[in-house]
């Protein structure tokens, strides 16, 4: 058995998509997002799977009428944080929000260093992640994000990341797995916001055996190198 389910933090996913922005207020929703996301017709998973498409098109020019979509469906008041998505290839999706105790600038020199592993700051989610720039410029994450100017072209950065997450707190499995990744920083109404797209290359390594020491958010793990689960029944497990 193959693990091919779409993953989010220290899941396995095909399609990881996350907005991270800098809130300072919030726009009224829009008429026209008053269906429920898990409508097709919504113009918001519209503009996520455009956006989508064009993380794993190095040649496909940046569509701004879906990053525009994006950003303003985000910042706007809603009723709830948490929503369902339409499926993707007979997987389910879904639209998570949360705030941060950090302004944008010092959030993206932290989480998104050249100099600083993903792990310090992901040390639940990640083991280790390993970028690789394609383009020279970009070979690596870049040590100071300058902000986009307000008529400022955005800052494209595209890469393939290879990440190995911590183990599973239900089945002790392991995981590690290579990710076509695409960052957008763009100025959207004078405020800046990050898009990050990743997609997963191929199925994941085949799961091994690991143990949480302790209690997790100790972020204490042993890696067995060994395939299989620790959960009882499964040790036998190829996932």
């Amino acid at each position: 058995m193959i693990k091919k389910e779409l993953s989010f933090a220290a899941s396995i996913r095909r399609v990881v998509f996350i907005l991270t922005l800098c809130l300072a207020n919030y726009f009224c929703i829009q008429p026209a997002w008053a269906a429920s996301l898990s409508d097709p017709s919504h113009p918001v998973p519209a503009a996520a799977l455009k956006i989508v498409g064009f993380a794993g098109d190095a040649k496909a020019p940046l569509d701004a009428p879906a990053v525009a979509a994006l950003v303003d469906f985000v910042v706007s008041a809603k009723q709830s944080k948490e929503a369902a998505l339409p499926k993707v290839q007979d997987t389910p999706g879904a639209y998570y929000e949360f705030d941060t105790r950090i302004s944008f600038s010092r959030f993206m020199q932290y989480a998104y260093s050249g100099h600083i592993p993903a792990v310090l700051t992901s040390p639940s989610s990640l083991r280790y992640s390993i970028w690789n720039g394609q383009a020279e410029k970009h070979s690596k994450l870049p040590s100071q994000w300058v902000p986009v100017a307000p008529d400022g072209k955005p800052l494209i950065i595209r890469g393939t990341q290879r990440d190995a997450i911590t183990p599973d707190l239900n089945t002790g499995v392991y995981y590690e797995y290579d990710l076509n990744r695409a960052l957008i920083l763009v100025n959207h109404k004078g405020r800046q916001a990050l898009i990050t797209i990743s997609k997963q290359v191929r199925v994941s390594d085949v799961g091994k055996k690991g143990v949480i020491l302790g209690n997790d958010e100790d972020w204490n793990y042993y890696y067995s190198g060994e395939p299989g689960s620790t959960k009882r029944g499964l040790g036998w497990v190829k996932s």
